[in-house]
């Protein structure tokens, strides 16, 4: 008997997935358990199912996007185009490319292109006792306060683990399906003993950090002209909101302390954070 579909929610919208394969279809419940909503219709439905022949087929709506050898090697696949999916068509908020934790009650934005260190500082913040929200997919809508929720999918790190730079990453070898075929490692928070916060979190700093093995800790506050410069730079559904998000992007830039990062070693970042929690 195969497993039911999952319903996975973020924002305004939802897929439907289905895996035939139990181990994976169980993997994938714990991956996105944080996620499941049946309130929304799904935009698109994926179904990975095998053939006669042993092989695996990842499909979207009916047409196969990728098969492999394995349910697990299809994994990358199918995060990168669901991912897609959930945020193409968002109209009700700001979806950004951008980590997002909580630190004490206090909603952190991570903000940066692919290669800044955004998912190993998500990483170094979790191990730290931050809450979860994601590592790559954040979505803000203002208000007062403008709050912020997190497409809670596994962190995906590009690392070769354990890092030495890094001892507080977990074991890569432990968790099981850590490593995947395209070279990543993916890390469920609750291998690292962190929590996961399902719902939306008031937003309260906007960070926008970037690793440096040259740099120690270099922080410059930004102006909120400029802070919503680099929001800007990280939104990824202008298209589908008014003005292109600008009215919006403006006033949480209004309303949230803003801070420019330059960093060699993430628990300094970490340790700071910790610290402003306690002003803020």
């Amino acid at each position: 008997m195969n497993p039911s579909p999952l319903r996975i929610h973020f924002g305004d919208q939802a897929i439907s997935l289905q895996c035939d394969d139990l181990e994976m279809a169980a993997y994938l419940a714990e991956m996105f358990r944080h996620s499941l909503d049946g309130r929304y219709p799904p935009r698109a439905t994926y179904h990975i199912s095998q053939n006669d022949h042993g092989r695996f087929t990842l499909r979207r709506d009916g047409h196969s996007l990728q098969t492999g050898p394995t349910a697990v090697a299809l994994l990358p696949w199918l995060m990168q185009d669901l991912v897609s999916a959930l945020i193409e068509a968002q109209a009700n908020h700001l979806i950004f490319h951008a980590g997002g934790v909580i630190v004490d009650d206090m909603g952190v934005f991570l903000g940066g292109p692919t290669g800044s260190g955004k998912s190993t500082l998500t990483a170094c913040l979790l191990a730290n006792g931050a809450t979860y929200l994601s590592d790559e997919v954040a979505a803000l809508s203002p208000g007062d306060p403008p709050t912020m929720m997190g497409l809670a999918r596994p962190l995906v790190l590009k690392e070769a683990l354990p890092p030495a730079w890094a001892p507080w990453l977990p074991d890569p070898t432990s968790p099981p399906l850590a490593a995947m075929t395209d070279g990543t490692h993916w890390i469920l928070p609750a291998w690292m003993g962190a929590g996961v916060a399902a719902g939306p979190a008031p937003l309260r700093l906007l960070l926008f950090p970037t690793y440096r093995a040259d740099v120690s800790l270099d922080i410059r506050p930004l102006t909120p002209a400029e802070a919503a410069f680099h929001l800007l730079q990280n939104l990824v559904n202008a298209r589908n909101l008014p003005d292109k998000g600008l009215a919006s992007a403006a006033n949480i830039a209004r309303h949230v302390p803003a801070y420019q990062i330059a960093y060699d070693e993430a628990t300094a970042v970490a340790a700071w954070i910790h610290d402003q929690s306690l002003r803020l």
